[in-house]
């Protein structure tokens, strides 16, 4: 897990760059972009080693990000394999879902009690949230899979 304060940051950075599918970076480009993003936000520049570091740790937990290395114009190009994919829309685990459910259920006890009116707001703002990740995620699901089927069905009728 990385210790200094910007590498949140940096990953926001590097999220929406790798995502970019109109222009084909390689790490020098990320390294440049990257660093120009940070001195706007008002934090220091850091290395191109430090942004390899940031690309590997992505790829594995918490983010598996499934990162693609391909060489486009002279350059060794590094993008999401996925271009919808981004590490800040990852799908929640059933372990979150449950704790959000004890959370709601434990609010639920204030209901009713005075003082506690602006309570209520917030819950039905949490199970509105709640009910838009499960459609968004079912929705990604149903998309992810007819993806898969189609590759298999365009990979069935190249190679056969």
């Amino acid at each position: 897990m990385p210790t200094n304060k910007n590498a949140f940051t940096r990953y926001k950075f590097l999220d929406d760059l790798l995502s970019d599918r109109h222009h084909y970076y390689d790490i020098h480009d990320l390294t440049e972009l990257c660093n120009q993003r940070l001195i706007d936000a008002g934090f220091y520049e850091v290395t191109q080693q430090c942004i390899e570091k940031d690309l590997n740790y992505l790829e594995y937990s918490p983010f598996y990000a499934d990162i693609e290395r391909c060489r486009r114009m002279g350059k060794n190009c590094i993008r999401y394999a996925d271009p919808t994919f981004s590490i800040f829309s990852q799908e929640m685990s059933e372990e979150e879902r449950q704790l959000l459910r004890e959370v709601l259920s434990t609010l639920g006890q204030f209901e009713g009690l005075n003082h506690f009116e602006w309570l209520e707001k917030y819950m039905m703002q949490l199970v509105q949230i709640m009910s838009k990740v499960t459609e968004l995620t079912n929705e990604y699901k149903e998309r992810v899979n007819s993806k898969k089927i189609e590759d298999k069905s365009n990979f069935s009728t190249q190679y056969h």
